[in-house]
Formats: C-alpha cells, sequence, structure tokens
C-alpha cells in the first residue's frame, strides 16, 4: 500500500469505502479498488476509489555460463527468452548496450513487460582472448640448411602455422620455407584461436664449417663501426638487408678488421663473413 499515490500528502488507503481502518503501509496490493481519504483533526473527505492492477512479475530468465574468444560483446549473451536485458550487477543500473565488450565474469539476465522487471539471473561467462604469437615479421634461414617453420623464432603456445591470410590451408611444422615466402602463425587451446602473425623468409647462403668459437664481433647494437676478430683471415664481410639485398660488402683479408655501417637506415641486418674456413651469418642491429 505505501507504493499507492494520491494528489494530497500522507493520503490513508482503504478496502472499502466507508468504514474500517486505515490500511497498513506493508499491506500486499492485490487487483482491485482501493479507496484514498484524508483525516484532518476529527474530520474526514470523501473516499475517492481507486483502481489498481497487479501484473505478474515477468519469469525470471534460464541462461547456461557461457565462453567466448576475444573481441566479443553483450550482443552475443543468450538466455532462454528473446530480447534478454543484460546487467554488470545483480539489482540496479541500466542495461548494458549491446556493444559492450565481454570480459570474464558473472552477468545479469532480466527481461521487462509493461513497468515490471523480473528477478535476474547470473550467468558466468568466459572470455578467452588469445595474444597473436610474437616474432619478427622478417626473418631469414641458411638455404643449405632445409629449415622448415618450426626453425623461425615465435613465441606462443599450440602454435599452427597456415600457408594463406585467410588461414583455411593448414601447413605441418615440419614445411621446408621456401625464401621470399609469407607464412601466418597462431596460437590455439582447444576452443580458441589468435589473431595470425605474418613471417615473410629469406633464404641467406652459408656453411656450418665456420668456427664460431674463435670469431667475436662489438658492439651490437651498433651505432658507426662493427669490429669483428677471427682465429684466421677474413676475406670479405657482407652486410644484407632482412629482403636478402646486399647493402654493403667491403675485403678485409686479415685476422680482425671493421666495417662502417653509420650511412644504414636504422634496423636489423645480417653479415656474412666469409673466410677460408666457411662462412658465419651474424644478426646486427643498426642504431
Amino acid at each position: 500500500v505505501a507504493e499507492l499515490e494520491a494528489d494530497i500528502e500522507n493520503a490513508l488507503w482503504y478496502a472499502d469505502e466507508t468504514g474500517g481502518a486505515p490500511l497498513a503501509d506493508d499491506t500486499a496490493l492485490a487487483t482491485g479498488t482501493y479507496y484514498a481519504g484524508q483525516t484532518v483533526g476529527d474530520c474526514e473527505s470523501a473516499r475517492v476509489a481507486v483502481a489498481v492492477t497487479v501484473n505478474a512479475l515477468p519469469a525470471t530468465p534460464v541462461a547456461a555460463a557461457q565462453s567466448f574468444c576475444g573481441n566479443t560483446t553483450v550482443a552475443e549473451l543468450e538466455a532462454d527468452i528473446e530480447n534478454a536485458l543484460w546487467y554488470a550487477d545483480e539489482t540496479g543500473g541500466a542495461p548494458l548496450a549491446d556493444n559492450t565488450a565481454l570480459a570474464t565474469g558473472t552477468y545479469y539476465a532480466g527481461q521487462t513487460v509493461g513497468d515490471c522487471e523480473s528477478v535476474r539471473v547470473a550467468v558466468t561467462v568466459t572470455n578467452e582472448g588469445l595474444a597473436i604469437p610474437e616474432g619478427d615479421s622478417e626473418q631469414s634461414f641458411e638455404l643449405e640448411t632445409g629449415a622448415t617453420l618450426d626453425t623461425l623464432e615465435v613465441t606462443g603456445d599450440n602454435l599452427v602455422w597456415y600457408e594463406d591470410e585467410e588461414l583455411t590451408i593448414e601447413l605441418p611444422s615440419t614445411t621446408e620455407l621456401v625464401s621470399g615466402t609469407t607464412y601466418y602463425v597462431v596460437q590455439t587451446t582447444d576452443e580458441c584461436m589468435s589473431g595470425a602473425l605474418a613471417i615473410t623468409v629469406n633464404g641467406i647462403l652459408g656453411t656450418d664449417t665456420f668456427d664460431t668459437s674463435s670469431f667475436s664481433y662489438y658492439p651490437n647494437p651498433v651505432n658507426h663501426v662493427l669490429n669483428f676478430t677471427y682465429t684466421s683471415d677474413i676475406k670479405t664481410v657482407s652486410v644484407f638487408n632482412l629482403l636478402g639485398q646486399s647493402v654493403l660488402s667491403e675485403e678485409i683479408n686479415a685476422a680482425e678488421g671493421k666495417i662502417n655501417m653509420s650511412h644504414l637506415q636504422s634496423g636489423t641486418y645480417f653479415v656474412r663473413v666469409n673466410t677460408i674456413n666457411g662462412d658465419k651469418i651474424i644478426k646486427i642491429i643498426k642504431d
């Protein structure tokens, strides 16, 4: 009864047009006629009849726990009624907009019929967004080694390789690399797949007869001059960009030497050191 309204303050509500005591504020309402009046001193006004309709509370929706991957919104949540309203809280607050991004947590579904809102049901939502694998977008390999996809430097779990950007042609990790080709890799779980990292590979010449333990170079990263030493004469030093194109080459013919890289743009380069014992490929960062 406390929720009934009249155009006077402190109206008294009755079940009958005349006689009887005022209804207590906590009296439950039912569909029917109630009567409003007021008392001033010992005088009571005539009572006015008020038709009251009590609508049935809408049914509480039913919704199961739901799981999603990555970029998902409230519009994709499902309940057993059409046009369910979704909330961040069990009571109060405005419905969430359809384009609200979903996060792992609890959401609440309700429905409204006329001016009546149902009890809200709690729904557990899991949104497992997988990050794109990490790795250089351009990588080089030695042509003579028969390098495969699984030799590329990529950080991620349960990696899956694809031939095409649309991720329709899957490749085994043992696929041999082809110079100049772009491959696509994603990380996966049982239900989710991340976006793809595109890696373009370039083959360069090299041999495995070089005594790596006897070779040293510095600094890396390099700003101007790269220094290097070896136990026997170094014949030539060549610098390649990530596309496999030669950008610098010098004859050394000594056990130690240097090359000036100051004119090169900042970035990653491959340096091939050619000796009588074979070649050594090193990766250099140019500041």
